[in-house]
């Protein structure tokens, strides 16, 4: 949405911000405060509204925000990978206030499990297959260990496909 509002739940809002908006608990609609936020090049906090504020770099195309501990990691609905940033691509010249919802946890999520998954270049749809039927049942079985592993989270550094995109849909 286009920002044209000057104060966000109690909080002004700068003229020359580009864009805004405010991180809240999506049971309680109370704003979330201390909540990393960055354009990918500049970086601010949400204040105690949880509201944040900052002149966006031209260049920049996506507000993301660092999932506190106390909220679950958010996933869109399709292919379930984490959404930690804004839908679309933004402009230049424009001014968006951009608000996001976390969910919370049942309890502060401090200890967790990384699962790195180096950059596997599946290049067939036969290397695909088998890197769905046993590295990911692999990796499942491990993350299933939830006494040695709590809370188990998987990232992919790379490409999980090599130069096809015939594949994504795999």
């Amino acid at each position: 949405a286009e920002l044209v509002e000057s104060n966000i739940a109690g909080t002004a809002i700068a003229a020359n911000s580009t864009v805004a908006g405010q991180i809240r608990n999506a049971v309680t609609g109370i704003g979330i405060q201390g909540v990393p936020v960055s354009d990918g090049y500049n970086f601010t906090t949400t204040d105690e509204n949880g509201v944040y504020q900052m002149v966006r770099n031209q260049n920049a195309r996506s507000i993301y925000y660092t999932t506190p501990s106390e909220y679950k990691v958010s996933l869109e609905a399709k292919q379930h990978a984490p959404s930690f940033y804004s839908e679309g691509t933004l402009s230049a010249g424009k001014k968006y206030r951009i608000d996001f919802e976390l969910e919370p946890l049942d309890k502060v999520e401090d200890k967790f499990t990384l699962i790195m998954i180096g950059d596997p270049q599946c290049g067939s749809v036969t290397e695909a297959n088998r890197y769905v039927k046993e590295t990911v049942a692999d990796i499942k079985a491990f993350a299933g260990q939830a006494s040695r592993f709590p809370n188990p989270y998987a990232v992919t550094l790379g490409d999980i496909t090599f130069d096809s995109k015939s594949m994504f849909s795999i």
